[in-house]
């Protein structure tokens, strides 16, 4: 999707957002699927600030006309087993139980389960059971999510 379109959705969604206490986590466009994810920075987003958003998004492009043709506009949340995609999340979710996928493997492969420490300019920090701390550099991590815990 080209950059000024998704530039003008969040220029658009800014005074909803802003209301609702959200930020878009991410816009996509996947064939006729525009996907737009939101996050709140406390608490969860819910089914209801979802369908509001998803309500106020619809009527707006379909005023300005952003998108050819047909498309089908989806908003959800990032979900439980969101993608952790920076240092300042890391340091967001300290305490969560998180999954990493490394770039290069260590003596344990690649692949650490392990609860979020902490994060500092450019290693992260992880709880990894049956080891104690583990330090990992952010630079070797290929993807990262937060585990579901039950």
């Amino acid at each position: 999707m080209e950059a000024a379109l998704k530039e003008r959705i969040r220029e658009i969604l800014l005074p909803v957002l802003s209301r609702l206490g959200l930020e878009v986590f991410e816009i996509e466009r996947a064939g006729k699927a525009l996907r737009v994810i939101l996050d709140r920075e406390e608490g969860t987003v819910g089914i209801d600030d979802c369908a509001q958003v998803s309500a106020f998004l619809s009527h707006a492009l379909d005023v300005e006309d952003l998108i050819r043709g047909a498309y089908h506009l989806e908003v959800s949340s990032p979900g439980l087993d969101r993608p952790i995609r920076s240092l300042d999340e890391f340091r967001r979710f300290i305490g969560r139980l998180c999954r990493l996928k490394l770039v290069k493997p260590d003596p344990a492969g690649h692949v650490i389960v392990g609860r979020i420490l902490g994060a500092d300019a450019d290693r992260i920090h992880l709880e990894v059971p049956g080891e104690g701390e583990r330090v990992v550099p952010y630079g070797n991590v290929a993807r990262a999510r937060l585990e579901v815990e039950f």
